[in-house]
């Protein structure tokens, strides 16, 4: 295994000039890291979704609520304008 690593980190010298700097264990390391935050990052993202898609009638209610807040408003805005009216 070691004689394995030394070959695979052995560095040719036009690598040694123009190549990485870290060696191929680190390099691999930082690659596994990589993947790791990213298979994270897509299973936050396909629990969002699932969450998102488990509910869709609550996105139902809470537009119906602000509908019936602007018709309430709306109302509340004509009470007062013959409020208004009954006053002059």
């Amino acid at each position: 295994m070691q004689a394995a690593r030394t070959v695979l980190n052995a560095r040719h010298s036009l690598e040694r000039r123009y190549g990485p700097e870290s060696p191929l264990d680190i390099q691999t390391e930082c690659i596994l890291r990589m993947m790791r935050d990213g298979w994270t990052i897509l299973k936050n993202a396909n629990q969002a979704v699932d969450r998102a898609r488990q509910d869709p009638n609550e996105l139902e209610a809470r537009k119906s609520l602000f509908s019936r807040k602007s018709s309430t408003s709306q109302t509340e805005e004509q009470y007062r304008q013959v409020l208004i009216q009954i006053l002059c």
